[in-house]
Protein backbone atom coordinates (compact mmCIF):
# COMPACT_ATOMS: atom_id res chain seq x y z
CA UNK A 1 0.00 0.00 0.00
CA UNK A 2 1.53 3.33 -1.00
CA UNK A 3 0.64 6.60 0.08
CA UNK A 4 2.47 9.65 -0.87
CA UNK A 5 2.25 13.44 -1.80
CA UNK A 6 4.14 15.56 -4.41
CA UNK A 7 4.06 19.35 -4.10
CA UNK A 8 5.50 21.33 -6.85
CA UNK A 9 7.92 24.12 -5.83
CA UNK A 10 6.60 27.66 -6.67
CA UNK A 11 8.55 29.18 -9.63
CA UNK A 12 9.13 33.02 -9.60
CA UNK A 13 10.58 34.67 -12.31
CA UNK A 14 12.03 37.93 -10.87
CA UNK A 15 11.83 41.27 -12.89
CA UNK A 16 14.30 43.10 -14.88
CA UNK A 17 14.37 47.02 -15.20
CA UNK A 18 16.38 48.54 -17.99
CA UNK A 19 18.44 51.69 -18.41
CA UNK A 20 18.58 52.61 -21.79
CA UNK A 21 16.75 54.62 -24.54
CA UNK A 22 14.98 53.39 -28.18
CA UNK A 23 12.32 54.71 -29.79
CA UNK A 24 10.05 54.59 -27.15
CA UNK A 25 12.30 54.94 -24.16
CA UNK A 26 10.57 58.11 -22.61
CA UNK A 27 9.16 57.70 -18.80
CA UNK A 28 6.49 56.09 -20.25
CA UNK A 29 7.88 54.07 -22.95
CA UNK A 30 7.49 49.89 -23.21
CA UNK A 31 11.14 48.91 -21.79
CA UNK A 32 11.26 50.91 -18.47
CA UNK A 33 10.04 50.07 -14.78
CA UNK A 34 7.78 52.67 -14.03
CA UNK A 35 4.30 53.62 -14.84
CA UNK A 36 3.56 53.04 -18.21
CA UNK A 37 0.95 50.77 -19.66
CA UNK A 38 1.47 49.43 -23.04
CA UNK A 39 4.97 47.76 -22.38
CA UNK A 40 6.10 44.18 -21.83
CA UNK A 41 8.50 44.24 -19.84
CA UNK A 42 8.58 46.18 -16.70
CA UNK A 43 6.76 45.10 -12.96
CA UNK A 44 4.73 47.74 -11.55
CA UNK A 45 1.32 49.05 -12.93
CA UNK A 46 0.64 48.10 -16.89
CA UNK A 47 -2.75 47.16 -17.68
CA UNK A 48 -1.52 45.08 -20.45
CA UNK A 49 0.93 42.54 -19.52
CA UNK A 50 3.02 40.55 -21.66
CA UNK A 51 4.44 36.83 -21.42
CA UNK A 52 7.31 37.90 -19.77
CA UNK A 53 7.08 39.46 -16.02
CA UNK A 54 5.55 41.59 -13.97
CA UNK A 55 3.45 41.47 -10.80
CA UNK A 56 -0.10 40.79 -13.13
CA UNK A 57 1.65 38.81 -16.13
CA UNK A 58 1.15 35.46 -17.27
CA UNK A 59 4.74 33.84 -15.70
CA UNK A 60 5.38 35.66 -12.59
CA UNK A 61 4.46 34.22 -9.27
CA UNK A 62 1.83 35.92 -7.95
CA UNK A 63 -1.96 35.58 -8.98
CA UNK A 64 -2.01 34.54 -12.76
CA UNK A 65 -3.35 31.35 -14.18
CA UNK A 66 0.07 29.73 -15.65
CA UNK A 67 2.68 30.79 -12.87
CA UNK A 68 3.81 28.80 -9.82
CA UNK A 69 2.27 30.00 -6.81
CA UNK A 70 -2.00 30.02 -7.39
CA UNK A 71 -2.64 28.86 -10.66
CA UNK A 72 -3.87 25.47 -11.96
CA UNK A 73 -0.18 23.96 -12.66
CA UNK A 74 1.51 24.96 -9.87
CA UNK A 75 1.73 23.18 -6.30
CA UNK A 76 -1.17 24.65 -4.06
CA UNK A 77 -4.78 24.11 -4.66
CA UNK A 78 -5.00 23.32 -8.86
CA UNK A 79 -5.92 20.36 -10.50
CA UNK A 80 -2.58 18.87 -11.02
CA UNK A 81 -0.37 18.99 -8.42
CA UNK A 82 0.50 17.21 -5.41
CA UNK A 83 -1.13 19.08 -2.23
CA UNK A 84 -5.24 19.32 -2.50
CA UNK A 85 -6.77 18.67 -5.75
CA UNK A 86 -9.34 15.82 -6.95
CA UNK A 87 -7.85 15.05 -10.43
CA UNK A 88 -4.40 14.18 -9.88
CA UNK A 89 -1.81 10.90 -9.47
CA UNK A 90 0.36 11.73 -6.29
CA UNK A 91 -0.98 13.75 -3.66
CA UNK A 92 -2.59 11.84 -0.76
CA UNK A 93 -5.97 13.66 0.17
CA UNK A 94 -9.69 13.74 -2.17
CA UNK A 95 -9.50 12.75 -5.11
CA UNK A 96 -10.19 9.26 -6.92
CA UNK A 97 -8.06 8.76 -10.06
CA UNK A 98 -4.71 8.37 -9.01
CA UNK A 99 -2.50 5.77 -7.56
CA UNK A 100 -1.26 6.99 -3.98
CA UNK A 101 -3.62 8.71 -1.99
CA UNK A 102 -6.58 7.91 0.38
CA UNK A 103 -9.40 7.05 -2.19
CA UNK A 104 -7.13 6.28 -5.19
CA UNK A 105 -6.79 2.61 -6.78
CA UNK A 106 -3.66 1.56 -4.74
CA UNK A 107 -4.51 2.44 -1.54
CA UNK A 108 -6.98 0.52 1.23
CA UNK A 109 -9.30 2.74 1.75
CA UNK A 110 -12.21 3.90 0.09
CA UNK A 111 -12.59 2.95 -3.28
CA UNK A 112 -13.85 0.01 -5.64
CA UNK A 113 -11.52 0.20 -9.12
CA UNK A 114 -8.31 -0.88 -8.18
CA UNK A 115 -6.52 -3.82 -7.13
CA UNK A 116 -5.88 -3.78 -3.25
CA UNK A 117 -8.64 -1.80 -1.83
CA UNK A 118 -12.26 -2.19 -1.08
CA UNK A 119 -15.27 0.20 -0.22
CA UNK A 120 -17.71 -2.29 -1.81
CA UNK A 121 -15.59 -5.34 -0.29
CA UNK A 122 -18.07 -6.36 2.41
CA UNK A 123 -14.88 -8.92 3.26
CA UNK A 124 -13.02 -6.16 4.64
CA UNK A 125 -15.36 -5.23 7.38
CA UNK A 126 -14.84 -6.15 10.87
CA UNK A 127 -16.47 -8.93 11.22
CA UNK A 128 -16.14 -9.37 7.50
CA UNK A 129 -19.54 -10.38 5.79
CA UNK A 130 -19.33 -13.05 3.02
CA UNK A 131 -20.67 -12.41 -0.12
CA UNK A 132 -23.95 -14.69 -1.22
CA UNK A 133 -21.70 -16.41 -4.43
CA UNK A 134 -19.52 -18.54 -2.16
CA UNK A 135 -17.72 -21.27 -4.03
CA UNK A 136 -15.27 -24.58 -2.89
CA UNK A 137 -11.94 -25.22 -5.24
CA UNK A 138 -12.31 -28.65 -6.03
CA UNK A 139 -9.98 -29.22 -8.82
CA UNK A 140 -6.29 -27.69 -9.24
CA UNK A 141 -4.42 -28.66 -12.41
CA UNK A 142 -1.28 -27.06 -13.90
CA UNK A 143 -2.47 -27.54 -17.75
CA UNK A 144 0.58 -28.64 -19.83
CA UNK A 145 -0.90 -28.78 -23.35
CA UNK A 146 -1.04 -25.18 -24.69
CA UNK A 147 -4.31 -26.12 -26.57
CA UNK A 148 -5.37 -26.29 -22.65
CA UNK A 149 -3.85 -23.14 -21.58
CA UNK A 150 -7.05 -20.88 -22.65
CA UNK A 151 -5.53 -17.61 -20.71
CA UNK A 152 -3.78 -14.72 -21.90
CA UNK A 153 -1.54 -14.92 -19.17
CA UNK A 154 0.91 -12.03 -20.26
CA UNK A 155 -1.39 -10.06 -21.90
CA UNK A 156 -0.12 -9.59 -25.05
CA UNK A 157 -3.94 -10.22 -26.93
CA UNK A 158 -3.26 -13.96 -27.92
CA UNK A 159 -3.72 -16.97 -26.05
CA UNK A 160 -0.26 -19.17 -27.04
CA UNK A 161 2.91 -20.65 -25.64
CA UNK A 162 3.81 -17.64 -24.30
CA UNK A 163 1.23 -17.54 -21.59
CA UNK A 164 2.82 -21.16 -20.21
CA UNK A 165 6.23 -20.59 -19.05
CA UNK A 166 5.72 -22.09 -15.84
CA UNK A 167 3.76 -24.62 -17.34
CA UNK A 168 6.48 -25.91 -19.73
CA UNK A 169 8.50 -26.08 -17.41
CA UNK A 170 6.55 -28.48 -15.18
CA UNK A 171 5.90 -30.70 -18.32
CA UNK A 172 9.81 -30.72 -18.58
CA UNK A 173 10.91 -34.59 -18.85
CA UNK A 174 13.53 -33.50 -16.16
CA UNK A 175 10.79 -32.73 -13.79
CA UNK A 176 7.61 -34.66 -14.66
CA UNK A 177 9.88 -37.41 -14.66
CA UNK A 178 10.55 -36.67 -10.77
CA UNK A 179 7.02 -35.98 -9.68
CA UNK A 180 3.55 -35.65 -11.24
CA UNK A 181 2.28 -31.75 -9.71
CA UNK A 182 -1.28 -32.55 -10.94
CA UNK A 183 -1.47 -36.16 -8.48
CA UNK A 184 0.01 -34.30 -6.00
CA UNK A 185 -2.79 -31.56 -6.15
CA UNK A 186 -5.62 -33.84 -6.57
CA UNK A 187 -4.66 -35.78 -3.45
CA UNK A 188 -3.68 -32.61 -1.44
CA UNK A 189 -7.64 -31.79 -2.04
CA UNK A 190 -8.91 -34.82 -1.40
CA UNK A 191 -7.45 -34.90 1.63
CA UNK A 192 -8.37 -31.73 2.69
CA UNK A 193 -4.71 -30.02 2.78
CA UNK A 194 -5.89 -27.73 0.09
CA UNK A 195 -8.88 -26.30 1.11
CA UNK A 196 -9.64 -22.73 -0.61
CA UNK A 197 -12.62 -21.29 -0.92
CA UNK A 198 -13.86 -17.71 -2.62
CA UNK A 199 -17.08 -15.74 -3.02
CA UNK A 200 -18.08 -12.28 -4.80
CA UNK A 201 -18.28 -9.92 -2.65
CA UNK A 202 -19.28 -6.07 -4.44
CA UNK A 203 -16.69 -6.00 -7.57
CA UNK A 204 -14.27 -8.08 -5.85
CA UNK A 205 -13.53 -11.93 -5.69
CA UNK A 206 -11.77 -13.25 -2.47
CA UNK A 207 -10.28 -16.04 -1.74
CA UNK A 208 -9.26 -18.02 1.50
CA UNK A 209 -8.15 -20.66 3.04
CA UNK A 210 -10.53 -22.89 4.96
CA UNK A 211 -11.85 -26.57 6.60
CA UNK A 212 -14.97 -27.93 6.93
CA UNK A 213 -17.11 -27.07 9.67
CA UNK A 214 -18.76 -30.52 10.34
CA UNK A 215 -16.27 -33.10 8.21
CA UNK A 216 -18.33 -36.15 9.26
CA UNK A 217 -21.58 -34.08 7.87
CA UNK A 218 -23.29 -35.31 4.97
CA UNK A 219 -22.57 -32.50 2.32
CA UNK A 220 -20.81 -34.10 -0.54
CA UNK A 221 -17.88 -31.29 -2.62
CA UNK A 222 -14.70 -33.58 -2.97
CA UNK A 223 -13.71 -33.98 -6.52
CA UNK A 224 -11.33 -35.84 -6.12
CA UNK A 225 -10.92 -38.72 -3.67
CA UNK A 226 -7.47 -41.29 -3.50
CA UNK A 227 -7.96 -45.16 -3.79
CA UNK A 228 -5.10 -45.85 -2.24
CA UNK A 229 -3.35 -43.02 -0.26
CA UNK A 230 0.46 -45.25 -0.94
CA UNK A 231 -0.06 -44.06 -4.01
CA UNK A 232 -0.47 -40.82 -5.92
CA UNK A 233 -1.38 -42.28 -8.92
CA UNK A 234 -4.62 -43.53 -7.51
CA UNK A 235 -6.50 -40.82 -7.62
CA UNK A 236 -9.91 -40.41 -9.55
CA UNK A 237 -12.04 -37.83 -10.28
CA UNK A 238 -16.02 -37.60 -8.70
CA UNK A 239 -18.22 -35.08 -9.32
CA UNK A 240 -20.00 -32.77 -7.21
CA UNK A 241 -23.76 -33.70 -6.75
CA UNK A 242 -24.89 -30.57 -7.65
CA UNK A 243 -26.80 -29.81 -4.44
CA UNK A 244 -24.73 -30.56 -1.17
CA UNK A 245 -23.15 -27.24 0.14
CA UNK A 246 -20.63 -27.92 3.03
CA UNK A 247 -20.23 -24.91 5.29
CA UNK A 248 -16.43 -23.73 6.12
CA UNK A 249 -14.22 -22.44 8.57
CA UNK A 250 -11.98 -19.49 7.20
CA UNK A 251 -8.41 -19.39 8.64
CA UNK A 252 -7.79 -16.26 10.35
CA UNK A 253 -4.51 -16.20 8.07
CA UNK A 254 -6.48 -15.79 4.88
CA UNK A 255 -7.05 -11.85 6.16
CA UNK A 256 -4.06 -8.41 5.94
CA UNK A 257 -3.75 -6.56 8.93
CA UNK A 258 -5.97 -4.00 7.25
CA UNK A 259 -8.61 -7.01 7.56
CA UNK A 260 -8.82 -7.17 3.79
CA UNK A 261 -8.37 -10.80 2.14
CA UNK A 262 -4.79 -11.33 0.98
CA UNK A 263 -6.60 -13.05 -2.39
CA UNK A 264 -8.43 -10.29 -3.68
CA UNK A 265 -9.33 -9.80 -7.28
CA UNK A 266 -10.92 -6.40 -8.24
CA UNK A 267 -13.24 -6.01 -11.39
CA UNK A 268 -14.99 -9.48 -10.61
CA UNK A 269 -18.51 -10.61 -11.43
CA UNK A 270 -20.52 -13.11 -13.27
CA UNK A 271 -22.41 -12.30 -16.31
CA UNK A 272 -24.26 -14.07 -19.27
CA UNK A 273 -22.76 -17.49 -17.77
CA UNK A 274 -19.55 -16.29 -17.08
CA UNK A 275 -17.27 -15.51 -14.49
CA UNK A 276 -14.26 -12.73 -14.90
CA UNK A 277 -11.91 -10.95 -12.39
CA UNK A 278 -9.34 -9.15 -13.15
CA UNK A 279 -6.94 -7.88 -14.85
CA UNK A 280 -5.65 -7.01 -11.32
CA UNK A 281 -2.49 -7.28 -9.18
CA UNK A 282 -3.23 -9.58 -6.13
CA UNK A 283 -1.27 -11.88 -4.13
CA UNK A 284 -2.07 -15.91 -4.54
CA UNK A 285 -0.48 -19.20 -3.14
CA UNK A 286 1.16 -21.00 -5.67
CA UNK A 287 0.27 -24.90 -4.85
CA UNK A 288 3.17 -27.22 -6.64
CA UNK A 289 2.23 -30.75 -4.87
CA UNK A 290 2.71 -30.62 -1.32
CA UNK A 291 4.93 -27.35 -1.59
CA UNK A 292 3.20 -23.62 -1.67
CA UNK A 293 4.58 -20.57 -3.02
CA UNK A 294 3.28 -16.99 -1.60
CA UNK A 295 4.02 -14.93 -4.80
CA UNK A 296 2.18 -11.63 -6.33
CA UNK A 297 0.83 -11.96 -9.84
CA UNK A 298 0.98 -9.12 -11.84
CA UNK A 299 -1.77 -8.36 -14.45
CA UNK A 300 -3.75 -11.90 -13.33
CA UNK A 301 -6.96 -12.98 -14.07
CA UNK A 302 -9.58 -15.51 -13.03
CA UNK A 303 -12.11 -16.85 -15.36
CA UNK A 304 -14.56 -19.43 -16.60
CA UNK A 305 -18.21 -20.53 -17.24
CA UNK A 306 -20.44 -19.94 -14.55
CA UNK A 307 -23.76 -21.74 -13.24
CA UNK A 308 -26.06 -21.94 -10.10
CA UNK A 309 -24.37 -19.21 -7.12
CA UNK A 310 -21.32 -19.68 -8.13
CA UNK A 311 -20.20 -23.15 -9.88
CA UNK A 312 -17.11 -22.77 -12.10
CA UNK A 313 -16.29 -25.10 -15.22
CA UNK A 314 -13.29 -25.01 -17.56
CA UNK A 315 -11.89 -22.22 -15.12
CA UNK A 316 -8.36 -20.70 -15.33
CA UNK A 317 -6.08 -18.71 -13.18
CA UNK A 318 -3.40 -16.93 -15.03
CA UNK A 319 -1.25 -14.12 -15.01
CA UNK A 320 2.95 -12.86 -14.78
CA UNK A 321 5.27 -13.51 -11.60
CA UNK A 322 8.29 -12.01 -11.91
CA UNK A 323 11.14 -14.85 -11.28
CA UNK A 324 12.67 -12.79 -7.83
CA UNK A 325 9.35 -13.70 -6.51
CA UNK A 326 9.81 -16.92 -7.56
CA UNK A 327 13.26 -17.48 -6.31
CA UNK A 328 12.26 -15.65 -3.00
CA UNK A 329 9.43 -17.45 -2.52
CA UNK A 330 11.42 -21.01 -3.42
CA UNK A 331 14.19 -19.85 -0.30
CA UNK A 332 11.65 -19.08 2.00
CA UNK A 333 9.98 -22.45 2.10
CA UNK A 334 13.14 -24.74 1.26
CA UNK A 335 14.70 -23.11 4.33
CA UNK A 336 11.27 -23.49 6.73
CA UNK A 337 11.63 -26.90 5.23
CA UNK A 338 13.76 -28.35 3.15
CA UNK A 339 11.91 -31.89 3.52
CA UNK A 340 9.85 -30.85 1.16
CA UNK A 341 9.65 -33.14 -2.39
CA UNK A 342 9.93 -29.77 -4.69
CA UNK A 343 13.06 -28.77 -2.63
CA UNK A 344 15.00 -31.88 -3.55
CA UNK A 345 14.75 -30.37 -7.27
CA UNK A 346 14.93 -26.53 -6.19
CA UNK A 347 18.73 -26.40 -8.52
CA UNK A 348 17.16 -27.79 -11.74
CA UNK A 349 13.46 -26.08 -11.13
CA UNK A 350 14.95 -22.63 -10.48
CA UNK A 351 17.37 -23.07 -13.54
CA UNK A 352 14.38 -23.80 -15.85
CA UNK A 353 12.75 -21.50 -14.59
CA UNK A 354 15.08 -18.74 -15.14
CA UNK A 355 15.81 -19.96 -19.09
CA UNK A 356 11.96 -20.02 -20.13
CA UNK A 357 10.58 -16.74 -18.30
CA UNK A 358 11.21 -13.08 -20.38
CA UNK A 359 13.02 -10.55 -19.85
CA UNK A 360 16.52 -8.55 -20.40
CA UNK A 361 17.85 -9.70 -16.68
CA UNK A 362 16.73 -11.71 -13.78
CA UNK A 363 15.60 -8.92 -11.67
CA UNK A 364 13.07 -8.02 -14.59
CA UNK A 365 12.21 -11.29 -15.95
CA UNK A 366 8.28 -12.19 -16.00
CA UNK A 367 7.32 -16.19 -15.97
CA UNK A 368 3.79 -16.76 -16.98
CA UNK A 369 1.51 -19.52 -15.62
CA UNK A 370 -1.89 -20.90 -15.83
CA UNK A 371 -4.02 -22.58 -13.26
CA UNK A 372 -7.28 -25.07 -13.82
CA UNK A 373 -9.61 -24.98 -11.22
CA UNK A 374 -13.35 -26.19 -11.38
CA UNK A 375 -15.47 -25.89 -8.05
CA UNK A 376 -18.36 -26.21 -6.31
CA UNK A 377 -20.91 -24.30 -4.16
CA UNK A 378 -20.59 -23.85 -0.99
CA UNK A 379 -22.65 -23.29 2.07
CA UNK A 380 -21.61 -20.93 4.61
CA UNK A 381 -18.46 -19.32 5.50
CA UNK A 382 -17.71 -18.58 9.26
CA UNK A 383 -14.26 -17.00 10.24
CA UNK A 384 -12.25 -18.86 12.65
CA UNK A 385 -11.78 -17.97 16.00
CA UNK A 386 -8.18 -15.97 16.49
Amino acid sequence: MLTGAMALSPVIIGCESDSGSDAATTGTDSADGSSDATDATDGSTDTTPDAGDGATDATDGTTDATDGTTDSTDGTTDATDGTTDATDGTDGTVDSTDGMEGTDGVDGTTDSVDGSDGADNGACNSPPVFGENRTRIVSITIPSAEADYKCDANGDGAQDKKDGNLNGVLANPSLASLFDVNALLAQNIAEGDIALLADLNGTWMNMYLGSKIDPAGPCFDIATTPENYTKIDDVTATTWDGTSKCDYGIDPTSFAADGCPVIAIANSAIAGGKVQAGPADFNFSLPLGELTLDVAIKAGQVQGEATGAFRMTNGRLCGQIPYPALQAAFDNVCTKDPTQQLCSFKPIALSLIKASCVGNSDADKLCSIVVGLETAEAGTLTPDAE
